[in-house]
């Protein structure tokens, strides 16, 4: 997503959390977490150039736009949550097995952070030694 000013990070998984796969393609990516109690994936982290958050409730911001929406589930409730910013927006879905898994919910959100392009480049140019490039086609 050579557009998005944010990318989508795990900063720590807290107890029970495992990282379950990531996937990128032109256009959009994609990691799961999973859960010892929930399964797999019980967080799936999408990033695209937009969304579609019709019917979600604005959050405070925090210097992106977010929204949330909690729907009902055969096997518990589905909160989704989007995270809109210049270029891109990030789309996290918790499937919850039953209707306790509010801690859960919370730890989610707290596993996952966003780091700039700038940020992400910079490390990438460090560790490959200037080999590797953030986005196809980047030269120096």
């Amino acid at each position: 997503m050579p557009s998005a000013s944010l990318v989508p990070c795990v900063r720590a998984l807290p107890a029970g959390w495992t990282f379950g796969a990531a996937n990128a393609r032109n256009g959009w990516s994609k990691f799961t977490l999973d859960h010892d109690r929930v399964g797999a994936p019980a967080l799936v982290v999408r990033l695209t150039a937009n969304c579609d958050a019709t019917g979600a409730i604005p959050t405070p911001p925090d210097g992106t736009r977010r929204y949330e929406r909690t729907e009902p589930g055969h096997s518990g409730p589905a909160a989704t949550s989007y995270t809109v910013f210049p270029g891109g927006c990030v789309t996290t879905e918790f499937r919850s097995t039953s209707n306790d898994d509010a801690s859960l919910i919370d730890q989610a959100a707290s596993a996952i952070g966003f780091t700039t392009r700038h940020a992400l480049q910079q490390a990438l140019d460090q560790r490959s030694n200037g080999r590797l490039h953030l986005d196809p086609g980047e030269t120096e």
